[in-house]
């Protein structure tokens, strides 16, 4: 179902963006069915954009308004805009075009008539909406699962241009599609000097062990022989690494080239690129690293590093619980390696504190049982459905 059951509208020109309509002919088929309301939403928001977008003649009336200046107590009609100013990397810029709507509930009938209205973010904001009475029940009938939110609005938005296309695909094609599973790590550093490559290393693997995610390797040389003769049973398992950094894929690589696994299992380790530091505004980079972010959306099983925007876009995209692979963010590594995450929702890392109706400090996560702390950053929250 090139439409996603119904969650893309038909009638663009595929060979404009060739991702749209192809992307189901390499995702499974998602497990969750968008809401007949939430798609009657979205039909109405692509109307919208036909009556307001760029150079319509709604938005160069208001535009000349903005230019003049003339805008106390003139008529915004039906067509208010947002200008969106995205921040810092590749993950952040897409989280946050996720939730263009607000949260300070007291202001919402001021907002409304403000033209033109300017957001600079690089959060996803989501689940503070839940606390507002005046969006609460439009979420709800758009998506009456709430962990699936992010997942729905990312296979509605993100259709990578057809040159990241080409990236996602040729690699696709040449290294994991004939694999039986496929495994997927995204590994990110914040602070290279608290978190080293060894004990990187190290944490990664005890998480890979402990969760059972690749096979265990023979170290008594047992299965040479069947190596040497392999069975049509042989099953074959591609690992995906995702990071500015070769040294992990590197070490995976030669770990399983070196000794043959215990059962048998075939594993072969890839890694697109290794930038070593992240290039803000370099085109080029921002492309290789949105073909990674959906190659990891192609997998079975992922795992993604604490805090990191980039691994909650891939793991979102791909309606996968991941498990989180926890670094040390100033307080030492913890025991656990790593925990899956009890719902594919991002974080909202940066949730506000302050409550603007009673003028205190609060805590964002007791007010809504839609409303969970994040498992890799404890001041953050995020959506899960209490059933």
């Amino acid at each position: 179902d090139k439409l996603l059951g119904g969650l893309l509208a038909s009638g663009f020109d595929e060979g404009s963006c060739l991702s749209r309509y192809q992307s189901v002919l390499y995702r499974k088929n998602s497990l969750h069915k968008p809401s007949p309301y939430l798609i009657s939403k979205l039909r109405k928001y692509e109307d919208l954009h036909r009556r307001c977008g760029p150079y319509t003649e709604s938005y160069n009336r208001t535009l000349k308004k903005l230019e003049t200046q003339y805008m106390k107590n003139s008529s915004t009609g039906d067509c208010n805009y947002i200008v969106w100013l995205r921040l810092n990397g590749l993950g952040n810029r897409i989280i946050t075009m996720y939730d263009k709507l607000f949260y300070k509930d007291e202001y919402q009938g001021f907002l409304e008539k403000v033209p033109w209205l300017v957001l600079r973010s690089d959060q996803y904001f989501v689940p503070h909406l839940f606390l507002l009475e005046s969006f609460k029940q439009e979420i709800n009938r758009m998506f009456p699962d709430k962990e699936t939110i992010f997942h729905h609005l990312g296979r509605y938005l993100l259709h990578p241009s057809n040159q990241v296309w080409g990236l996602i695909t040729r690699f696709y094609e040449s290294y994991l599609a004939k694999a039986d599973k496929r495994l997927g790590l995204q590994i990110r550093i914040f602070d290279p000097k608290a978190n080293p490559s060894k004990k990187v290393t190290d944490q990664l693997l005890a998480c890979i062990r402990q969760e059972k995610l690749l096979p265990q390797l023979d170290n008594n040389n047992k299965t040479t022989l069947a190596v040497a003769s392999p069975s049509k049973n042989q099953t074959t398992k591609a690992v995906l690494v995702a990071s500015l950094y070769s040294v992990y894929y590197e070490y995976l690589k030669n770990m399983y080239w070196l000794k043959p696994s215990a059962d048998g299992e075939i594993v072969g380790v890839y890694q697109p690129s290794h930038e070593e530091i992240q290039q803000f505004g370099d085109n080029m980079h921002n492309a290789k690293a949105l073909a990674e972010i959906y190659l990891l959306g192609l997998c079975d099983v992922v795992v993604t590093s604490s805090w990191s925007t980039f691994g909650y876009v891939a793991h979102g995209l791909a309606g996968l619980r991941p498990w989180i692979l926890f670094m040390d963010h100033g307080d030492g590594f913890p025991d656990q390696p790593c925990k899956q995450a009890m719902t594919m929702e991002p974080c909202f890392q940066f949730p506000p504190t302050f409550d603007w109706l009673t003028h205190k400090v609060s805590d964002t996560a007791a007010f809504d049982p839609h409303v969970m702390p994040c498992e890799d950053v404890y001041h953050g929250v995020k959506l899960i459905d209490p059933s």
